[in-house]
């Protein structure tokens, strides 16, 4: 007998009633196991570290609301925020600074957070979530989406019904099943119920920590005068003969005004290499020796002529070389606010942080603005 006989002659014959429950059974299959794919696997539980606010959370297993004043574990069914949807930081794993408002938290309102293999996931029903993530990427779910970043500084608002995205450094993408988008630094897109994001447009104004929440509620910044709101001589003073540093109130990222560097043969004296000229702002702080900190600021420039580029310094800073304990880093110079951060460890217990302005060429003529500046200790590791 053929092959191909032989088998249809063994294969099971099913009445249509037979034929029907075994459909049914091989549906429910498949929906589980679509099920388990949509659901998020946890690696296991986050952590919290409070930075600032009244940060509470509320524990599901044991039906209770606690204050967090030290680094805590959570899992799923836990929720964070503050009573009322005070501005509340905290700082979670792999470094990721959370800065939240009008999330209150309770038994079914508030921030979720699970760790899995593919990063952290926030969960954000309303409410308004400033997120600084540093190497390791982060998802942030909603009803209108989900945003993934890495590397990237980025404002996500949920009011509503309406979700809003805005990246303030780095690239995001934002998706949902009716499509996907990436949102570029100074781009904003929104989606609402079950719409596909809106196509990225171009904002007009950033986002600084310190305006996104009350002064009262920011994290602890090393820094006097930060935003430049008073005259230099408040933290930063520095001899300046020639005039080439000034509060603008014209020109600033947030607040009232910023610094601004003029740089000129007439505002400043220029040294023949090897030598490079350097302007800039400089303020001392006091580290604990062995922790980390947050630095941040926003800096803009517009360069006319010549060669002339963009640096920042932290000094006291653990850099790996015995011999070197300032952390010295060139920027990329737009005319536009482009945010700069990074995390260090001290090593010192007196320390200094400064902008500059790198000048190597005899013909130059470029304006500096910084504005935003931050230095904050975070929360030590569990």
């Amino acid at each position: 007998m053929p092959l191909s006989r032989s088998l249809r002659a063994s294969a099971p014959s099913y009445t249509p009633s037979m034929r029907f429950a075994l459909l049914g059974a091989l549906s429910t299959t498949l929906a589980l196991q679509v099920a388990a794919q949509d659901e998020t696997l946890t690696e296991g539980p986050a952590t919290v570290s409070p930075m600032s606010g009244d940060l509470r959370v509320w524990r599901g297993a044991r039906r209770k609301l606690e204050a967090i004043a030290k680094p805590i574990q959570i899992d799923g069914s836990d929720r964070v925020g503050s009573p009322k949807g005070d501005p509340v930081v905290l700082m979670s794993d792999d470094d990721i600074v959370l800065s939240v408002k009008g999330v209150k938290v309770g038994d079914k309102t508030g921030l979720s957070l699970v760790r899995t293999k593919e990063g952290l996931v926030v969960k954000l029903e309303d409410g308004s979530l400033l997120v600084d993530a540093f190497e390791k990427p982060l998802t942030v779910e909603t009803a209108g989406g989900k945003i993934v970043g890495k590397q990237a500084y980025f404002l996500v608002e949920v009011k509503d019904g309406v979700t809003r995205v805005t990246a303030i450094d780095g690239t995001l993408t934002f998706s949902n099943p009716a499509g996907e988008v990436k949102v570029e630094t100074g781009q904003e897109s929104s989606a609402k119920g079950g719409a596909a994001p809106s196509d990225p447009n171009t904002v007009t104004t950033t986002v600084a920590t310190a305006d996104f929440m009350p002064k009262a509620a920011t994290p602890t910044n090393l820094l006097k005068n930060p935003g430049f709101e008073e005259d230099l001589s408040v933290g930063w003073g520095k001899p300046d003969p020639k005039g080439a540093l000034a509060v603008d109130a014209q020109v600033f990222n947030s607040g009232k005004g910023s610094l601004r560097a003029t740089i000129t043969p007439q505002t400043t004296s220029w040294r023949k290499p090897p030598y490079v000229t350097e302007l800039g702002i400089l303020q001392p702080l006091k580290f604990t020796v062995g922790r980390r900190y947050l630095v941040r600021f926003y800096l803009r420039a517009v360069v006319r002529k010549g060669a002339v580029s963009g640096s920042y310094a932290v000094a006291g800073i653990d850099t790996g070389d015995p011999k070197k304990d300032d952390y010295w880093q060139t920027v990329k110079l737009a005319d536009a606010w482009r945010m700069q951060r990074v995390i260090l460890t001290a090593n010192k217990a007196v320390g200094n942080f400064g902008v500059h302005a790198l000048i190597d060429d005899a013909a130059y003529d470029a304006t500096f603005w910084v504005d935003d500046c931050c230095v904050v200790e975070l929360p030590p590791v569990k």
